[in-house]
């Protein structure tokens, strides 16, 4: 979707083998920001007029893209600042110097649970088994069809025989069954998903799709 000549198409030279996992993004202000709930925020940042300023950890990634196509449903103007990587923009946000970012739980629980930083929402379809009650940005907002996913997934090359893919997508679904990996995934703030070759592809198609669209309207390129 930004980089415009790619050395590999993301899902003609690969073939699917299953989604391991999905990570939830989550919303977070400073502890000493005056909203307290997404909407709040909102409102706040629609207010400043586009004087304030959110982060991410970098152009294109991610938390850019979840808080880009948020504000833009919404009509709200707000000052990107991207840095290299989540952990160069904290300093930043835990100051006050920019007033939001999305980022990976687990890169941000630390901040959190210093009371530097307040979680508002994560950013997925559903709410996260992992942070119970904390709502999805589309719930506290208002906004029916947004999510932001952070998804990983195996692949292996194209026209890899099907009996291998096969025999991967078993191993692999029972390595995420097992209950040390998921404990360790909940580290990490990522939840196991699984699944068949298929669905894999499905959502590949989907995303890049999602994706494609929301870069052109944003107007984001890249280069390699």
């Amino acid at each position: 979707a930004i980089f415009a000549a790619l050395p590999y198409d993301p899902i003609r030279d690969f073939e699917p083998i299953i989604q391991a996992t999905v990570v939830q993004l989550v919303m977070v202000v400073p502890s000493s920001h005056p909203a307290s709930t997404v909407s709040e925020f909102l409102a706040w940042a629609r207010a400043q007029g586009g004087r304030t300023a959110y982060a991410s950890s970098g152009n294109g990634s991610n938390p850019h893209l979840a808080a880009a196509d948020l504000l833009n449903r919404l009509g709200i103007r707000m000052e990107h600042i991207p840095y290299r990587g989540s952990t160069a923009a904290h300093a930043d946000l835990i100051t006050g110097r920019t007033a939001m970012m999305f980022d990976a739980y687990a890169a941000v629980q630390p901040h959190v649970e210093a009371n530097t930083l307040r979680m508002l929402a994560v950013s997925g379809a559903e709410p996260s088994h992992l942070l119970p009650g904390l709502p999805t940005v589309a719930a506290a907002a208002g906004i029916p069809g947004y999510a932001a996913p952070s998804w990983g997934c195996l692949l292996a090359p194209a026209n890899t025989p099907a009996p291998a893919i096969a025999a991967l997508n078993t191993a692999t679904s029972a390595i995420l069954a097992a209950d040390d990996v998921r404990e360790r995934l909940a580290v990490l703030g990522a939840e196991p998903v699984g699944g068949t070759p298929e669905q894999l592809r499905e959502l590949m198609t989907q995303e890049q799709e999602r994706l494609v669209a929301l870069v052109s309207t944003l107007g984001l390129k890249g280069s390699l």
